[in-house]
Parts: C-alpha cells; sequence; structure tokens
C-alpha cells in the first residue's frame, strides 16, 4: 500500500486488514474500534469499507479516540482507511 505525502510516496503496511465491505452504519465504525482496541501503539489499521456514511464516520471516530487517520482512498465501490494507534 502507497501513501503519498507531499512530494514523497512513502509506503504504508498495515498490521490488521479489517474488511466490513457490506456492513451499514454503525457497524464499519463499531468494528473499527473495536479492532484498534485489540492493537498496540504505532501498529496500521486498514478498513475496507463500501458504506458511503464510513467517510464522515470513521475520520470522526479516529479523531475521537485519539488515534491517527494516515489515508483515505475512495475506490469507487470500496474506501480503504489506514489508521495509525497512537494509545
Amino acid at each position: 500500500m502507497l501513501s503519498h505525502w507531499g512530494d514523497v510516496m512513502a509506503e504504508v503496511k498495515a498490521d490488521v486488514v479489517l474488511d466490513v465491505s457490506g456492513a451499514v452504519c454503525p457497524q464499519p465504525v463499531l468494528k473499527a474500534r473495536n479492532a484498534l482496541k485489540k492493537m498496540r501503539p504505532g501498529e496500521v489499521l486498514m478498513v475496507i469499507a463500501t458504506d458511503k456514511a464510513s467517510k464522515t464516520d470513521i475520520p470522526a471516530c479516529v479523531k475521537r479516540t485519539g488515534n491517527e487517520l494516515l489515508e483515505v482512498r475512495d475506490e469507487g465501490e470500496r474506501i480503504i482507511y489506514l489508521i495509525k494507534k497512537l494509545n
């Protein structure tokens, strides 16, 4: 997985992949939050979602829980989130 940082491209490796394709609000956020709770600080969670509501819900959850949203990629049917566990 590649992430763009300005003009520099850095490779970001997901430690955990959570595919919530087909799940609708609030399931993608709840499952992402539960996955983050089980992870160690510094690890990266990749969430694969199809629910368009997740575009606002997941970033809000990440901010509220004190973690870091590294990337959001809209690939048409799928939305890919990379979230770094901070605490």
